[in-house]
Order: C-alpha cells, then structure tokens, then sequence
C-alpha cells in the first residue's frame, strides 16, 4: 500500500507538470521536451490535467479505503518531529489522508526547486537545468536565497498551527495546553520541512560520488547533478581531502549529510515529546 501511495503521488506530480509545464518548453537542444504533445495545446486546454488530478485524489481516497480495511493499512504522515496516523477504515479519513498527503508531497518537490535555485543562483552562465527550476518556480525565484529556503519551514509551522485544532478534534494529536504551547509545536514541526531535502542532498552526493570516480556517462542530468555536488561541499573545498586518485571531499559530505539530518530527526522528534517548555 505505501509503494502504491508513493506511485499514485507521482502520478499526481506528472498531472499537475502536464497543467503547469513551465519551464519545460522545448528548446534547441531539448527539442522534443519532456511533454511535447502538452505543449502544443492551448493554455485553456489544459485544465483537464488539473480536473484529472482532482479525481485522482478523490478517487484514491476511496481506494485506500477500500484496500487498506482488508489489510488493516495505517496511513501515515510523516512530519519529521511527529507522525500522524489515519487508520484506513474510515472513508472519510482517507479522503483527508489523501489530499493532506498529495499537498505535502507538492511541497516537498517545491522545496527540492527551491534549494537547487539557491545553489544555482551565482553561476555564470545558468546552467541549463536552471531554466526548468525557475520555470516551476515562478514568482518564488525572485525571493532572496535566505527567505526562500526558509519558506518551506515558515509554511509547514503555519499549516500545523493553523490545522491543530481540527487534528486534535478527531483525535489524531494531543491538545495544546495553551497558545505557547502550540507555538513551541508549530516551529519544532517547522523545522521538520528541512528533512525534506535528506533524499534530495543524499542522492545528490552519493551520484556525485560515483560520476567522480566511475563514468556514469555525459548525460545533461549527470553534469547538473555533479555541478549541484560540487556546489554542496564547496563549505569543505579548502580542506586536504584529496589525493592523486581519489578525492575524499564527497565522502565526507556525504557523511556529514547522513549525520546531520539523522541527529537533526532525532533531535526534533525528543524536543517535540518534551514541549511544552
């Protein structure tokens, strides 16, 4: 059932780039683009995508209800410092789970964009994959680097604080004890959204690790990839890491990362079971 939901949201992703393919037009040397035959019809036209997104996620409501009660599935959200849980029996449930679930999956792809545009913004000239990012991004890539890659933390911490009381109506959190209270748990969860980027640096490093020292290939997607690596660890460029044949900085990096965002998890999960302060 998970990998099913995981499937599903990528569905869900694809519909809504087929509705929004900005920065995704063809160009001279990606002359096909990735969806070419959406490109070709009308902006109104469109919007079919978007209606078809919205079955989708009204409609595997119903499925997760349907499946998940035969296999007693427990429907989670992961916020980093908490997990809620939605069991599938309820239809009702579901249908909440699926849209909540969609939204944060949205989000987390928005803050992906928006941390490779922050590592993107002092090279000269662009790279090419930078014109996709700023594409889907829209109006979000004038925003200074600091506010933007504070933005997903500002607006998980909102959306906490703000769905609190309905969560805690049906029974999925604890009641706040008082405003400070859900204050305190609205900026912990927050700063959950930094997670968000653990697979995206992860993944990064460790392809730009192998590419390093295994040819990969010259695909557009490998040199971008190990042109985002080298802009992760440039914290680390001036340190005696490297060899006539091998370059440890990547290891390192890629160890710090696990390290860090594993000591950052479990940090916010103790500090969220300690609050109030």
């Amino acid at each position: 059932m998970n990998l099913l939901h995981f499937l599903l949201n990528c569905a869900g992703l694809v519909l809504w780039w087929c509705w929004r393919p900005a920065g995704f037009e063809p160009t001279g040397g990606w002359r096909s683009g990735p969806f070419p035959n959406v490109h070709s019809l009308p902006a109104g036209g469109r919007w079919v995508f978007l209606a078809a997104l919205a079955v989708l996620l009204t409609g595997r409501g119903w499925l997760y209800w349907q499946l998940g009660r035969e296999v007693d599935w427990i429907a989670a959200l992961d916020l980093g410092a908490v997990r809620l849980d939605f069991h599938s029996g309820r239809p009702g449930r579901m249908e909440v789970f699926s849209l909540v679930s969609f939204a944060l999956f949205l989000g987390a792809y928005f803050a992906w964009l928006l941390l490779l545009a922050a590592l993107s913004r002092a090279d000269a000239p662009p790279h090419p994959w930078h014109r996709a990012i700023t594409g889907q991004l829209g109006w979000l890539n004038r925003l200074p680097a600091p506010v933007a890659l504070l933005l997903p933390v500002l607006l998980l911490g909102s959306a906490w604080a703000a769905g609190h009381p309905l969560l805690a109506d049906a029974g999925l959190v604890a009641p706040a004890r008082h405003p400070a209270h859900l204050v305190q748990q609205a900026g912990v969860v927050g700063l959950g959204a930094v997670l968000v980027w653990e697979p995206l640096v992860v993944g990064v490093l460790l392809l730009h690790l192998l590419n390093s020292h295994l040819y990969l290939g010259n695909h557009e997607l490998l040199r971008g990839v190990s042109h985002t690596g080298r802009q992760l660890l440039r914290p680390l460029a001036r340190l005696p890491l490297r060899t006539s044949r091998f370059d440890f900085t990547p290891v390192l990096g890629l160890g710090l990362a696990l390290a860090g965002f594993a000591l950052l998890r479990a940090g916010l999960i103790r500090l969220f079971q300690r609050l109030p302060l």
